[in-house]
């Protein structure tokens, strides 16, 4: 399975006000949740979120997280992504923190080649 890694930092202002002033500066809020982890805001940058993801895995990539105490050396998959309409870019994102020594259940697209 594929792996990636991840630059993160602690959201300080949560909230709709928070969100909008992060993403005037071309970030992305996000979450991490999962677990026995509580529910942790962080900002990721939107490039690095994007080059995690672009693997053969797609949002079933194993991603490690660095950068936030709170999340340091966790690894997580891409659960949940909002999309703004008009201008295709990603306005929040969530993570689910998973156990790899445990079963997870993960929807995985089928690609069909030839005929």
């Amino acid at each position: 399975m594929a792996q990636t890694e991840l630059n993160v930092t602690a959201r300080e202002r949560l909230g709709k006000g928070g969100a909008r002033s992060l993403r005037r500066q071309g970030l992305v809020p996000a979450v991490v949740y999962g677990g026995e982890l509580e529910a942790c805001p962080i900002t990721v940058e939107p490039k690095a979120l994007d080059k995690s993801i672009a693997t053969d895995a797609g949002w079933n990539t194993l991603i490690t997280l660095h950068g936030v105490p709170a999340v340091e050396g966790k690894v997580v998959i891409l659960k949940e992504t909002q999309i703004d309409p008009i201008r295709g870019e990603v306005t929040h994102a969530d993570f689910q923190a998973i156990d790899v020594s445990q079963r997870a259940h993960v929807t995985v697209p089928l690609r069909v080649v030839g005929r």
